[in-house]
């Protein structure tokens, strides 16, 4: 069986199969492929957020995999200076993949209670993790047409001032322009353009275009500064 996600792949192989003439052949379909290869350990192997088990019966059992990141606890902190609708997306992302990737219900549990711990330690408070833990019904298609969304930016300065701002600004446009939306951003505290821009005339190593007195057009590249160049174009 091969199961491929971008460049991470899945193979299951007979118990005899030869593991290195497989990764060979692989490594030599391109000559810029390398791809690395991992094994099972006691019946376990991990594929990106997934750790698969092996069964007695030959059936996969299916649980989050975590990396050592975890083990520190370290999420975003409820108190940070973020927008609410940010920590609600974190509870909501990390309960969807619990679910989505558990194979049963007992290891579901098993990992809300795990995610519970985690953002507590974080100051997440108890209501509103299991608010937001909740399963959200599926809403119901309707065929309707498209609308453009409009945006309407603020600048974001912290607090909770922010979420009661955005709620008031969405309720009255729910009446009149139903498509707004409202976003917060921040300026970048460091810009990316910090150096000082060098005058096209004292640039060194570049092309150049002289119009002569008499029509003329003479095109150069010089790898000296261009007022220099363009003074020997002069006659004396």
């Amino acid at each position: 069986m091969y199961k491929r996600y971008v460049d991470d792949t899945s193979i299951v192989c007979y118990d005899n199969s030869n593991f290195s003439c497989i990764l060979q052949k692989f490594n030599n379909s391109h000559p810029l492929i390398k791809f690395t290869m991992e094994l099972e350990n006691d019946l376990k192997i991990p594929f990106l957020d997934v750790e698969l088990t092996l069964r007695d019966d030959g059936t996969l059992r299916r649980c989050i995999h975590r990396k050592r990141m975890w083990n520190d606890g370290q999420l975003t902190h409820f108190y940070g200076s973020i927008p609410l609708s940010r920590k609600r997306a974190l509870v909501s992302a990390l309960t969807h993949c619990i679910r989505k990737i558990c194979s049963s219900d007992c290891l579901k549990e098993r990992e809300l209670l795990f995610v519970k711990n985690i953002l507590a330690q974080n100051c997440y408070l108890t209501r509103f993790v299991e608010k937001d833990m909740k399963p959200k019904p599926k809403r119901e298609e309707c065929d309707s047409a498209p609308k453009k969304t409009l945006y309407m930016n603020l600048n974001f300065m912290g607090g909770s001032a922010v979420d009661i701002l955005k709620r008031r600004i969405s309720c009255c446009l729910k009446w009149t322009s139903p498509e707004a939306k409202v976003m917060f951003s921040s300026h970048p505290i460091l810009l990316n353009n910090a150096e000082d821009k060098l005058s096209h005339m004292i640039s060194p190593v570049c092309m150049y275009q002289f119009t002569c007195s008499y029509g003329a057009k003479y095109i150069g590249r010089c790898m000296r500064v261009l007022s220099k160049r363009v003074t020997e174009h002069y006659p004396a």
